[in-house]
């Protein structure tokens, strides 16, 4: 679990209860992404949050700028990725039946206000950054990735390695495909 992290705490958000509906206040969010608990995340973020009163809930609305770096699928070289999340959530005061898992009124997608009233917006920041890492990702379109024989990068160059051996449940796909192969030969494709 992350630990708590100023950057990100909206002091006293509480007070927008005793405010009309669709009374807000908008807070600049940076950090170092480290205090978000999300190891593909890297470096600072920066972003900004809208907090609006609703219907007997906080609704914070914002994004947030942040680089995040993932394995490429195929050569599992690191590849970066600079974006800019979105992020929503529903705040209800601490002690709210909403945010008890043993309550009937629970909803796992609100948040408790802190004791103090105030909003830490950690958590839903994780959450979303995690949500939005693509784990497929590639290093480029054309990544040739690691030889099956001896994990060489085949983006670095060829490794030298003459074919292997397919592992014999496979052996029915790999005569299909020669198959296929040969008939496109002779089609001249």
């Amino acid at each position: 679990m992350p630990r708590r992290n100023s950057e990100l705490l909206i002091q006293s958000a509480s007070r927008l209860f005793a405010a009309g509906a669709g009374t807000e206040i908008r807070v600049k969010l940076e950090g170092h992404s480290r205090t978000l608990g999300v190891h593909e995340a890297r470096g600072p973020f920066f972003g900004e949050c809208r907090v609006l009163r609703g219907d007997g809930e906080l609704v914070a609305v914002g994004a947030v700028h942040l680089e995040v770096s993932v394995p490429c699928r195929r050569c599992v070289e690191p590849v970066v990725d600079r974006r800019a999340t979105s992020f929503d959530g529903r705040f209800v005061t601490f002690g709210s039946p909403r945010v008890d898992a043993e309550m009937d009124e629970y909803d796992p997608d609100v948040f408790a206000l802190d004791q103090n009233g105030s909003i830490d917006l950690t958590e839903l920041l994780r959450e979303t950054v995690i949500a939005s890492i693509y784990p497929n990702a590639l290093c480029r379109p054309d990544c040739a990735g690691l030889c099956p024989v001896c994990g060489s990068n085949l983006n670095v160059g060829d490794c030298g390695c003459e074919g292997y051996d397919v592992d014999p449940r496979w052996a029915p796909l790999k005569q299909l495909m020669e198959e296929s192969l040969a008939q496109s030969e002779l089609d001249g494709e």
